[in-house]
Protein backbone atom coordinates (compact mmCIF):
# COMPACT_ATOMS: atom_id res chain seq x y z
CA UNK A 1 0.00 0.00 0.00
CA UNK A 2 2.87 2.40 0.73
CA UNK A 3 4.33 1.78 -2.71
CA UNK A 4 0.99 2.47 -4.38
CA UNK A 5 0.88 5.78 -2.51
CA UNK A 6 4.46 6.57 -3.58
CA UNK A 7 3.64 5.93 -7.23
CA UNK A 8 0.44 7.99 -7.00
CA UNK A 9 2.08 10.98 -5.31
CA UNK A 10 2.30 14.35 -7.05
CA UNK A 11 6.08 14.39 -6.58
CA UNK A 12 6.46 11.08 -8.39
CA UNK A 13 4.13 11.92 -11.25
CA UNK A 14 5.51 15.41 -11.81
CA UNK A 15 9.17 14.44 -11.94
CA UNK A 16 10.73 14.45 -15.41
CA UNK A 17 11.31 11.16 -17.23
CA UNK A 18 15.07 10.59 -17.28
CA UNK A 19 17.75 8.84 -19.28
CA UNK A 20 20.87 7.86 -17.32
CA UNK A 21 24.14 6.95 -19.00
CA UNK A 22 27.76 6.64 -17.93
CA UNK A 23 30.48 8.10 -20.13
CA UNK A 24 34.24 8.18 -20.49
CA UNK A 25 34.30 11.87 -19.60
CA UNK A 26 34.22 10.52 -16.03
CA UNK A 27 30.56 11.25 -15.32
CA UNK A 28 27.25 9.52 -14.85
CA UNK A 29 24.87 11.80 -16.75
CA UNK A 30 21.14 12.30 -16.22
CA UNK A 31 19.31 13.72 -19.24
CA UNK A 32 15.71 14.86 -19.44
CA UNK A 33 14.17 12.27 -21.79
CA UNK A 34 11.90 14.75 -23.55
CA UNK A 35 14.57 17.13 -24.87
CA UNK A 36 18.03 15.95 -23.78
CA UNK A 37 18.63 18.72 -21.22
CA UNK A 38 21.16 17.57 -18.62
CA UNK A 39 19.76 17.76 -15.09
CA UNK A 40 22.55 16.07 -13.17
CA UNK A 41 26.05 14.65 -13.45
CA UNK A 42 28.03 12.63 -10.93
CA UNK A 43 31.78 11.95 -10.87
CA UNK A 44 32.47 8.78 -8.85
CA UNK A 45 35.17 9.26 -6.28
CA UNK A 46 36.85 6.06 -7.48
CA UNK A 47 37.90 7.64 -10.80
CA UNK A 48 38.42 11.24 -9.64
CA UNK A 49 42.20 10.84 -9.69
CA UNK A 50 42.13 9.85 -13.37
CA UNK A 51 40.28 12.91 -14.68
CA UNK A 52 43.45 14.89 -15.36
CA UNK A 53 44.47 12.30 -17.95
CA UNK A 54 41.61 13.40 -20.20
CA UNK A 55 43.61 16.51 -21.14
CA UNK A 56 46.98 14.77 -21.46
CA UNK A 57 48.78 15.46 -24.75
CA UNK A 58 49.28 11.69 -25.11
CA UNK A 59 45.57 10.85 -24.68
CA UNK A 60 45.21 9.76 -28.30
CA UNK A 61 47.60 6.89 -27.64
CA UNK A 62 46.35 6.25 -24.11
CA UNK A 63 42.56 6.22 -24.17
CA UNK A 64 41.03 5.88 -20.69
CA UNK A 65 37.78 4.19 -19.78
CA UNK A 66 36.15 5.95 -16.84
CA UNK A 67 32.40 5.49 -16.23
CA UNK A 68 31.41 3.17 -19.07
CA UNK A 69 29.54 0.49 -17.13
CA UNK A 70 25.85 -0.34 -17.32
CA UNK A 71 23.25 1.41 -15.15
CA UNK A 72 20.34 -0.14 -13.24
CA UNK A 73 17.47 1.99 -11.82
CA UNK A 74 14.68 0.66 -9.60
CA UNK A 75 12.31 1.79 -6.88
CA UNK A 76 13.25 0.42 -3.45
CA UNK A 77 12.30 0.98 0.17
CA UNK A 78 15.19 2.52 2.12
CA UNK A 79 15.12 3.50 5.77
CA UNK A 80 11.32 3.33 5.92
CA UNK A 81 10.51 5.29 2.75
CA UNK A 82 10.36 4.62 -0.98
CA UNK A 83 13.18 5.90 -3.18
CA UNK A 84 14.27 5.54 -6.79
CA UNK A 85 17.82 4.18 -6.66
CA UNK A 86 20.43 4.11 -9.42
CA UNK A 87 23.29 1.60 -9.40
CA UNK A 88 26.15 2.50 -11.70
CA UNK A 89 29.31 0.59 -12.57
CA UNK A 90 32.69 1.75 -13.83
CA UNK A 91 33.14 -1.03 -16.40
CA UNK A 92 36.62 -0.82 -17.83
CA UNK A 93 37.10 2.46 -16.01
CA UNK A 94 37.86 0.95 -12.66
CA UNK A 95 36.85 -1.19 -9.75
CA UNK A 96 33.63 0.11 -8.26
CA UNK A 97 29.86 0.33 -8.04
CA UNK A 98 28.04 3.45 -6.85
CA UNK A 99 24.49 4.07 -5.63
CA UNK A 100 22.57 7.33 -6.09
CA UNK A 101 19.16 8.47 -4.91
CA UNK A 102 17.49 9.81 -8.07
CA UNK A 103 13.99 10.11 -6.61
CA UNK A 104 14.06 13.84 -7.40
CA UNK A 105 16.51 14.24 -10.30
CA UNK A 106 15.78 17.94 -10.78
CA UNK A 107 17.16 18.65 -7.28
CA UNK A 108 19.99 16.14 -7.12
CA UNK A 109 22.86 17.12 -4.79
CA UNK A 110 25.62 15.56 -2.68
CA UNK A 111 23.10 14.34 -0.09
CA UNK A 112 21.73 11.98 -2.74
CA UNK A 113 24.99 10.06 -3.04
CA UNK A 114 24.33 6.87 -1.06
CA UNK A 115 27.64 4.96 -1.26
CA UNK A 116 30.45 3.62 -3.41
CA UNK A 117 31.63 0.01 -3.30
CA UNK A 118 35.31 -0.33 -4.20
CA UNK A 119 38.40 -2.41 -3.24
CA UNK A 120 38.50 -0.40 -0.02
CA UNK A 121 35.13 -2.04 0.79
CA UNK A 122 36.53 -5.50 0.04
CA UNK A 123 39.80 -6.64 -1.51
CA UNK A 124 38.13 -8.97 -4.04
CA UNK A 125 36.40 -6.18 -5.97
CA UNK A 126 37.58 -6.31 -9.58
CA UNK A 127 36.88 -4.25 -12.69
CA UNK A 128 33.14 -3.67 -12.67
CA UNK A 129 32.06 -4.92 -16.09
CA UNK A 130 29.10 -6.87 -14.63
CA UNK A 131 25.87 -4.95 -14.10
CA UNK A 132 24.67 -4.74 -10.51
CA UNK A 133 21.09 -5.71 -9.63
CA UNK A 134 18.62 -4.39 -7.05
CA UNK A 135 16.58 -6.97 -5.13
CA UNK A 136 14.32 -7.39 -2.11
CA UNK A 137 15.39 -10.21 0.19
CA UNK A 138 13.67 -12.56 2.65
CA UNK A 139 15.34 -10.83 5.63
CA UNK A 140 13.42 -7.64 4.80
CA UNK A 141 16.39 -5.84 3.28
CA UNK A 142 16.66 -4.20 -0.13
CA UNK A 143 20.09 -5.00 -1.53
CA UNK A 144 22.50 -4.59 -4.39
CA UNK A 145 23.68 -7.87 -5.91
CA UNK A 146 27.20 -7.29 -7.20
CA UNK A 147 29.37 -9.70 -9.15
CA UNK A 148 32.93 -8.85 -8.17
CA UNK A 149 34.04 -8.49 -11.78
CA UNK A 150 37.37 -9.23 -13.40
CA UNK A 151 41.10 -8.77 -12.77
CA UNK A 152 40.75 -8.53 -9.01
CA UNK A 153 43.86 -8.97 -6.90
CA UNK A 154 43.20 -12.63 -6.10
CA UNK A 155 41.38 -13.40 -9.36
CA UNK A 156 38.46 -15.11 -7.59
CA UNK A 157 34.76 -15.24 -8.43
CA UNK A 158 32.73 -13.61 -5.66
CA UNK A 159 29.14 -12.43 -5.30
CA UNK A 160 28.31 -9.64 -2.84
CA UNK A 161 24.93 -9.00 -1.24
CA UNK A 162 25.19 -5.34 -0.19
CA UNK A 163 22.77 -3.31 1.93
CA UNK A 164 21.20 -0.77 -0.43
CA UNK A 165 20.88 1.71 2.45
CA UNK A 166 24.56 2.09 3.25
CA UNK A 167 26.72 -0.17 1.08
CA UNK A 168 27.57 -2.57 3.93
CA UNK A 169 28.20 -6.21 3.01
CA UNK A 170 25.39 -8.43 4.26
CA UNK A 171 26.87 -11.61 2.74
CA UNK A 172 29.90 -12.39 0.61
CA UNK A 173 29.70 -15.61 -1.41
CA UNK A 174 33.23 -16.73 -2.29
CA UNK A 175 33.34 -19.56 -4.83
CA UNK A 176 37.02 -20.16 -3.97
CA UNK A 177 37.62 -20.63 -7.72
CA UNK A 178 40.61 -18.42 -8.49
CA UNK A 179 43.03 -18.00 -11.37
CA UNK A 180 42.03 -15.25 -13.80
CA UNK A 181 38.42 -15.58 -12.66
CA UNK A 182 35.60 -13.23 -11.71
CA UNK A 183 31.83 -13.28 -11.16
CA UNK A 184 29.65 -11.89 -13.92
CA UNK A 185 26.21 -10.23 -13.79
CA UNK A 186 23.81 -12.04 -11.42
CA UNK A 187 20.08 -12.54 -11.92
CA UNK A 188 17.75 -12.58 -8.87
CA UNK A 189 14.76 -14.90 -9.26
CA UNK A 190 11.42 -14.78 -7.43
CA UNK A 191 9.93 -18.28 -7.85
CA UNK A 192 6.68 -17.88 -5.88
CA UNK A 193 5.45 -14.44 -6.97
CA UNK A 194 5.80 -12.62 -3.64
CA UNK A 195 8.29 -10.08 -5.07
CA UNK A 196 11.04 -11.40 -2.77
CA UNK A 197 14.20 -12.95 -4.21
CA UNK A 198 14.46 -16.71 -3.67
CA UNK A 199 17.37 -17.75 -5.89
CA UNK A 200 20.38 -16.07 -7.49
CA UNK A 201 22.19 -17.38 -10.57
CA UNK A 202 25.49 -16.03 -11.93
CA UNK A 203 28.31 -17.24 -14.16
CA UNK A 204 32.06 -16.75 -13.98
CA UNK A 205 35.06 -16.63 -16.32
CA UNK A 206 35.88 -20.29 -15.64
CA UNK A 207 32.57 -21.44 -17.14
CA UNK A 208 30.84 -22.10 -13.83
CA UNK A 209 27.14 -21.34 -13.39
CA UNK A 210 26.48 -20.78 -9.69
CA UNK A 211 23.20 -21.08 -7.81
CA UNK A 212 22.64 -19.46 -4.41
CA UNK A 213 19.56 -20.18 -2.29
CA UNK A 214 18.46 -17.07 -0.35
CA UNK A 215 14.94 -18.14 0.68
CA UNK A 216 15.67 -18.15 4.42
CA UNK A 217 14.70 -15.09 6.48
CA UNK A 218 18.07 -15.33 8.25
CA UNK A 219 20.85 -14.13 5.94
CA UNK A 220 23.33 -16.34 7.78
CA UNK A 221 21.56 -19.38 6.31
CA UNK A 222 21.88 -18.30 2.66
CA UNK A 223 24.21 -20.64 0.82
CA UNK A 224 25.40 -22.13 -2.44
CA UNK A 225 22.89 -24.82 -3.40
CA UNK A 226 25.60 -27.41 -4.05
CA UNK A 227 28.68 -28.27 -2.04
CA UNK A 228 29.66 -26.63 1.24
CA UNK A 229 31.02 -23.30 2.43
CA UNK A 230 34.49 -24.84 2.39
CA UNK A 231 33.96 -26.38 -1.05
CA UNK A 232 31.16 -24.76 -3.08
CA UNK A 233 30.07 -26.55 -6.24
CA UNK A 234 28.47 -24.96 -9.32
CA UNK A 235 25.15 -25.99 -10.80
CA UNK A 236 26.92 -26.53 -14.14
CA UNK A 237 30.29 -25.99 -15.79
CA UNK A 238 30.42 -24.96 -19.45
CA UNK A 239 33.16 -26.65 -21.46
CA UNK A 240 33.65 -26.96 -25.21
CA UNK A 241 34.04 -30.76 -25.02
CA UNK A 242 32.36 -33.63 -23.21
CA UNK A 243 35.18 -33.76 -20.67
CA UNK A 244 36.08 -30.51 -18.91
CA UNK A 245 39.74 -29.55 -18.73
CA UNK A 246 41.53 -26.40 -17.65
CA UNK A 247 41.96 -25.54 -21.32
CA UNK A 248 38.37 -25.83 -22.58
CA UNK A 249 36.38 -23.85 -20.02
CA UNK A 250 33.96 -21.41 -21.69
CA UNK A 251 33.68 -18.02 -19.94
CA UNK A 252 30.23 -16.74 -18.95
CA UNK A 253 30.16 -12.94 -19.03
CA UNK A 254 26.51 -12.12 -19.79
CA UNK A 255 23.55 -12.13 -17.40
CA UNK A 256 21.56 -15.39 -17.61
CA UNK A 257 17.82 -15.57 -18.23
CA UNK A 258 15.55 -17.85 -16.17
CA UNK A 259 12.20 -19.47 -16.95
CA UNK A 260 9.97 -22.32 -15.85
CA UNK A 261 10.87 -25.86 -16.93
CA UNK A 262 7.64 -27.51 -18.11
CA UNK A 263 8.59 -30.82 -16.46
CA UNK A 264 9.53 -29.29 -13.11
CA UNK A 265 12.03 -26.76 -11.81
CA UNK A 266 13.59 -23.94 -13.79
CA UNK A 267 15.54 -23.44 -17.00
CA UNK A 268 18.58 -21.18 -16.97
CA UNK A 269 19.64 -19.77 -20.34
CA UNK A 270 23.12 -18.38 -20.97
CA UNK A 271 25.76 -18.11 -23.65
CA UNK A 272 29.53 -18.22 -23.38
CA UNK A 273 32.26 -15.93 -24.57
CA UNK A 274 34.25 -12.93 -23.50
CA UNK A 275 34.66 -9.54 -25.16
CA UNK A 276 36.44 -7.10 -22.86
CA UNK A 277 40.14 -8.06 -22.82
CA UNK A 278 42.61 -7.06 -25.54
CA UNK A 279 43.04 -10.68 -26.64
CA UNK A 280 39.27 -11.13 -27.08
CA UNK A 281 39.36 -9.61 -30.55
CA UNK A 282 40.95 -12.80 -31.89
CA UNK A 283 39.09 -16.01 -32.67
CA UNK A 284 40.73 -18.00 -29.88
CA UNK A 285 41.01 -21.77 -29.65
CA UNK A 286 37.87 -22.52 -27.60
CA UNK A 287 34.51 -22.52 -29.33
CA UNK A 288 31.47 -21.00 -27.64
CA UNK A 289 28.00 -22.32 -26.96
CA UNK A 290 24.50 -21.30 -25.97
CA UNK A 291 23.05 -23.41 -23.15
CA UNK A 292 19.71 -24.08 -21.49
CA UNK A 293 20.23 -25.87 -18.17
CA UNK A 294 17.45 -27.48 -16.13
CA UNK A 295 17.55 -26.90 -12.37
CA UNK A 296 15.14 -29.25 -10.62
CA UNK A 297 15.61 -27.21 -7.41
CA UNK A 298 15.80 -30.37 -5.30
CA UNK A 299 19.34 -29.81 -4.02
CA UNK A 300 20.72 -32.92 -5.73
CA UNK A 301 19.82 -33.12 -9.43
CA UNK A 302 22.10 -31.24 -11.77
CA UNK A 303 23.48 -31.83 -15.27
CA UNK A 304 26.92 -33.42 -15.20
CA UNK A 305 28.05 -31.98 -18.51
CA UNK A 306 27.21 -32.10 -22.20
CA UNK A 307 26.23 -35.76 -21.90
CA UNK A 308 23.23 -34.67 -19.80
CA UNK A 309 21.99 -32.28 -22.49
CA UNK A 310 20.31 -32.50 -25.89
CA UNK A 311 22.53 -31.22 -28.70
CA UNK A 312 21.14 -28.88 -31.35
CA UNK A 313 23.22 -27.66 -34.30
CA UNK A 314 23.28 -25.09 -37.06
CA UNK A 315 22.59 -27.30 -40.09
CA UNK A 316 22.66 -24.65 -42.82
CA UNK A 317 23.87 -21.10 -43.37
CA UNK A 318 23.14 -19.32 -46.63
CA UNK A 319 22.44 -16.06 -48.45
CA UNK A 320 18.74 -15.73 -49.22
CA UNK A 321 17.25 -13.24 -51.67
CA UNK A 322 14.16 -11.29 -50.61
CA UNK A 323 13.30 -9.07 -53.56
CA UNK A 324 15.84 -6.26 -53.62
CA UNK A 325 17.48 -7.39 -50.40
CA UNK A 326 19.72 -10.30 -49.49
CA UNK A 327 19.85 -11.70 -45.98
CA UNK A 328 22.33 -14.10 -44.44
CA UNK A 329 20.27 -16.71 -42.63
CA UNK A 330 20.75 -19.84 -40.55
CA UNK A 331 18.70 -22.99 -40.09
CA UNK A 332 19.01 -24.98 -36.87
CA UNK A 333 18.17 -28.60 -36.10
CA UNK A 334 14.95 -29.77 -34.46
CA UNK A 335 16.13 -32.77 -32.46
CA UNK A 336 13.56 -34.05 -29.97
CA UNK A 337 14.28 -33.66 -26.28
CA UNK A 338 14.30 -36.93 -24.33
CA UNK A 339 12.94 -37.48 -20.82
CA UNK A 340 16.45 -37.70 -19.39
CA UNK A 341 17.78 -34.52 -21.00
CA UNK A 342 18.49 -31.84 -18.40
CA UNK A 343 18.52 -29.07 -20.99
CA UNK A 344 20.12 -28.49 -24.38
CA UNK A 345 23.06 -26.77 -26.04
CA UNK A 346 23.88 -25.21 -29.40
CA UNK A 347 27.52 -24.71 -30.41
CA UNK A 348 28.12 -21.41 -32.24
CA UNK A 349 29.67 -22.42 -35.57
CA UNK A 350 31.62 -19.39 -36.80
CA UNK A 351 35.24 -18.91 -35.83
CA UNK A 352 35.43 -16.54 -32.87
CA UNK A 353 31.65 -16.35 -32.47
CA UNK A 354 30.47 -15.70 -28.93
CA UNK A 355 27.38 -14.72 -26.93
CA UNK A 356 28.04 -11.77 -24.63
CA UNK A 357 24.66 -10.03 -24.27
CA UNK A 358 21.61 -10.82 -22.14
CA UNK A 359 19.18 -13.27 -23.76
CA UNK A 360 15.40 -12.68 -23.73
CA UNK A 361 12.75 -15.29 -22.94
CA UNK A 362 9.51 -14.43 -24.71
CA UNK A 363 6.53 -16.31 -26.16
CA UNK A 364 8.12 -19.74 -25.83
CA UNK A 365 11.32 -18.59 -27.57
CA UNK A 366 14.77 -17.80 -26.29
CA UNK A 367 16.13 -14.84 -28.25
CA UNK A 368 19.78 -13.82 -28.29
CA UNK A 369 22.40 -12.16 -30.44
CA UNK A 370 25.88 -13.48 -31.13
CA UNK A 371 29.06 -11.55 -31.90
CA UNK A 372 31.70 -12.38 -34.51
CA UNK A 373 34.47 -9.79 -33.98
CA UNK A 374 36.23 -8.15 -36.91
CA UNK A 375 39.93 -8.78 -36.31
CA UNK A 376 41.12 -6.13 -38.82
CA UNK A 377 42.84 -3.23 -37.07
CA UNK A 378 40.83 -0.65 -39.01
CA UNK A 379 37.63 -2.70 -39.27
CA UNK A 380 34.28 -2.03 -37.67
CA UNK A 381 33.08 -4.03 -34.64
CA UNK A 382 32.10 -7.18 -36.49
CA UNK A 383 29.05 -9.22 -37.47
CA UNK A 384 26.28 -10.82 -35.45
CA UNK A 385 23.38 -13.20 -35.79
CA UNK A 386 19.95 -12.75 -34.21
CA UNK A 387 18.87 -16.22 -33.06
CA UNK A 388 15.32 -17.16 -32.02
CA UNK A 389 14.72 -20.80 -31.13
CA UNK A 390 12.40 -22.91 -29.02
CA UNK A 391 13.13 -22.29 -25.35
CA UNK A 392 12.34 -25.80 -24.09
CA UNK A 393 14.10 -27.92 -26.72
CA UNK A 394 16.50 -25.56 -28.47
CA UNK A 395 15.05 -26.62 -31.82
CA UNK A 396 13.99 -24.33 -34.62
CA UNK A 397 10.47 -22.91 -34.37
CA UNK A 398 7.64 -24.54 -36.31
CA UNK A 399 7.00 -21.21 -38.05
CA UNK A 400 9.56 -18.56 -38.85
CA UNK A 401 9.96 -15.79 -36.26
CA UNK A 402 11.29 -13.36 -38.89
CA UNK A 403 9.53 -11.38 -41.61
CA UNK A 404 12.55 -11.16 -43.88
CA UNK A 405 10.70 -9.99 -46.99
CA UNK A 406 8.82 -7.40 -44.91
CA UNK A 407 5.36 -8.23 -46.18
CA UNK A 408 3.96 -8.27 -42.56
CA UNK A 409 3.42 -12.06 -42.77
CA UNK A 410 5.51 -14.68 -40.97
CA UNK A 411 5.07 -17.44 -43.51
CA UNK A 412 8.33 -18.06 -45.37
Amino acid sequence: SSYIAFRASAAYNSRPPMLYVGANDGMLHGFRASNGDELLAYVPNAIFGSLSQLTAQTYNANHRYLVDGSVRVLDARLDGSWKTVLLGTLGGGGQGVFALDVTDPANFDSNDVLWEFTPSSDADVGFSYPQASIARMANGKWVALIGNGYNSTAGKAVLYVVDLDNGAIIRKFDTLVAGDNGMSTPIPVDVDGDRITDLIYAGDLRGNLWKIDVRDSNAANWAFDFGTVASPQPLFTACSAATCTTGNRQPITARPEVGIAPDGGYMIYFGTGSYFAASDNTAGTIGNTFYAIVDRDDGSTRPTGRSSLLQQTVIAELQQDFGSRTERVRVTSNNARGTGDLGWYLDLPSSGERQVSTPILRGGSIIFTTLIPNTAACGFGGDSFLMEIDAVTGSRRVTTPFDLNRDTAFNS
